[in-house]
C-alpha cells in the first residue's frame, strides 16, 4: 500500500447510476427529490459542491440523454445486472486516474449533504493513503455509509478476482487497516432509498427508512 502526497490533482468523483431499479418501478437516477432535482443531479451535486472537479458518470442501457448532466464525462454500462464493480470498472478508464484517489457515490443516496462529501475528501487530503467511510450512529449503533474515498492505491485492486466476488468490499476486507472512519451528523449516508415505501417516507418527511443496501 503507498499513500501519495496531497499536492496530486485531487480526487476524481465517479456517481453510480446504471441500475434498472426494478423494484422501484424504474431508474433510480431519474427519481425526483423533494426540490425537483433527479436523485443523479443531487448526487452529482452534491459531489461538486465538495469541491471534486472532475466527475464520471456511469449509467444504463435505458439512458436517452433526457436528463443532462453536464460538466460530467457520461459512460453507459451496457448490462448493470453484472454488478456495481462493472460500472466502477468502466468509469475508470474513461478519465486517467491521475488524482490521489475516486469518491465512489451512488445514486441511491441522494440524501447526503455536501457538506458532508466535503468533510470526507478533505479527511482524504489529510490522510490520502486512507479508505474513507463516513459513519452514523443510528440509535445505539454505528453504521458505514456512503460515499466512499479510495486512495489511488486502492483502485488497480477494482480489476482483480476478490472485486469480481465482493465487489468494492474486497479492497475494505483485504486492508482492514487502511479503512479511516469518519463520523458524521448526516442520516443521508445510510439512507439507500431502494424500495417505494422507503421513497415516498423521504417524500413526505425526509425521514425515509434507512436500509442497508451497497453499504461496505
Amino acid at each position: 500500500m503507498e499513500s501519495r502526497p496531497s499536492s496530486d490533482l485531487g480526487v476524481l468523483g465517479v456517481v453510480l447510476a446504471a441500475g434498472w431499479g426494478r423494484r422501484m418501478g424504474g431508474p433510480k437516477a431519474l427519481l425526483r427529490t423533494p426540490d425537483g432535482r433527479s436523485f443523479l443531479q443531487a448526487v452529482v451535486d452534491g459531489v461538486r459542491e465538495a469541491g471534486v472537479a472532475r466527475t464520471v458518470v456511469v449509467v444504463g442501457p435505458w439512458w436517452d440523454a433526457r436528463e443532462a448532466v453536464p460538466g460530467c464525462h457520461v459512460v453507459v454500462n451496457p448490462d448493470p445486472d453484472r454488478g456495481l464493480i462493472s460500472s466502477l470498472r468502466l468509469a475508470i478508464p474513461e478519465v486517467p486516474l491521475r488524482e490521489s484517489g475516486l469518491l465512489m457515490a451512488l445514486v441511491d443516496h441522494p440524501a447526503v449533504r455536501p457538506e458532508t462529501v466535503r468533510t470526507l475528501v478533505g479527511a482524504h487530503r489529510v490522510d490520502p493513503g486512507r479508505v474513507v467511510i463516513p459513519v452514523f450512529r443510528d440509535g445505539t449503533r454505528l453504521r458505514r455509509g456512503h460515499p466512499v474515498v479510495f486512495p489511488a492505491w486502492a483502485v488497480p485492486e477494482f480489476f482483480g478476482p476478490a472485486a469480481d466476488r465482493e465487489g468494492p468490499r474486497a479492497v475494505l476486507r483485504e486492508h482492514p487497516d487502511a479503512v479511516l472512519e469518519v463520523a458524521v451528523l448526516d442520516p443521508g449516508v445510510v439512507l439507500d432509498i431502494n424500495r417505494p415505501a422507503c421513497y415516498q417516507a423521504w417524500l413526505l418527511d425526509g425521514s425515509g427508512s434507512a436500509e442497508t443496501g451497497g453499504t461496505p
